[in-house]
């Protein structure tokens, strides 16, 4: 019994996570598609409030990932998988600003705030490949 209260809460747990972020994902999307409205009530602090957001989801909806390489106890599988939800998570930030970051102190916020969600995937994903075991 236990089993299946264990498989249904992470299938349930996995479900709402996916939908929150498909959310995210369709209300960025659509903000993108039609910013003129949205521009003046958030501007680019609802950018960068929808990026954290996103990232800071990620390692919960892809925590069945995050178990199957915890599991192979390796560091450099880790490693991959933190940079390339780092990298995702760059590429997201990016593609909010229309690939384009212009000027040296853009550039040093956007490389502290992916160095930051570095750190946190890595301290996410290693508390959740924890919990997988």
């Amino acid at each position: 019994m236990e089993f299946i209260k264990a498989v249904g809460g992470k299938a349930i747990g996995t479900a709402v996570a996916g939908i929150v972020f498909f959310g995210l994902v369709v209300g960025i999307i659509t903000w993108y598609r039609n910013p003129e409205p949205v521009n003046h009530f958030f501007g680019n602090v609802g950018k960068l409030l929808g990026w954290l957001a996103a990232v800071a989801l990620f390692p919960f909806v892809t925590f069945s990932i995050v178990g199957w390489v915890g599991r192979m106890r390796s560091n450099v599988a880790g490693a991959v998988l933190v940079t390339i939800y780092s990298f995702l998570g760059f590429l997201l930030l990016w593609w909010l600003f229309d690939f384009n970051i212009r000027g040296t102190t853009a550039w040093t916020f956007t490389l502290v705030g992916v160095l930051l969600v570095a750190a946190y995937n890595l301290l996410v994903c290693d508390w959740l490949a924890e919990r997988m075991e």
